[in-house]
């Protein structure tokens, strides 16, 4: 690996392979953050506008895969800042952990019931737990600050 300034990914050049000239990640490392990001904050709006099952979904999807790629690039370049974003991020996600896990399970237990009626009062538990769950999970979903995620991503 040819030398690079510390913490400046856009400079960062790999081999390819073995004998061939080296790669500029540069520009591949802008852009699957700039998806990446614009992915996450696309449906957090979403998630914010209407907090269904899908839009948390999606809206976990697009955080796991934002901090997946802010772990790769601390692995490649370890002096390449991201914990902090990653850090919120984590909490963000875990925040939704509950309802997502409830949501699963409401959809299992529908497949289950016309089977086991005895499960229905248990089904009907899970909806009350999610309702419950999915005000909560709006709250969090407003406390998102895409702004400054969205200032921090630039700054990497």
């Amino acid at each position: 690996m040819a030398a690079s300034p510390a913490g400046d990914i856009r400079k960062v050049r790999f081999p390819v392979r073995p004998d061939s000239t080296v790669h500029d990640l540069g520009p591949a490392i802008d852009t699957a953050l700039t998806e990446r990001w614009q992915r996450l904050a696309r449906q957090a709006k979403k998630a914010r506008s209407n907090p269904t099952e899908k839009a948390i979904h999606d809206l976990r999807v697009a955080m796991r895969r934002l901090i997946a790629l802010l772990d790769m690039l601390k692995t490649v370049l370890p002096n390449s800042g991201g914990t902090g974003i990653r850090r919120k991020l984590k909490s963000h996600l875990k925040s939704l952990n509950a309802l997502r896990d409830t949501q699963v399970q409401i959809l299992r237990v529908q497949e289950l019931v016309t089977e086991f009626a005895i499960l229905s009062p248990f089904l009907g538990e899970l909806m009350m737990r999610e309702a419950t769950r999915t005000k909560r999970a709006a709250k969090e979903i407003q406390r998102i600050d895409l702004d400054s995620m969205q200032h921090y991503i630039e700054k990497l």
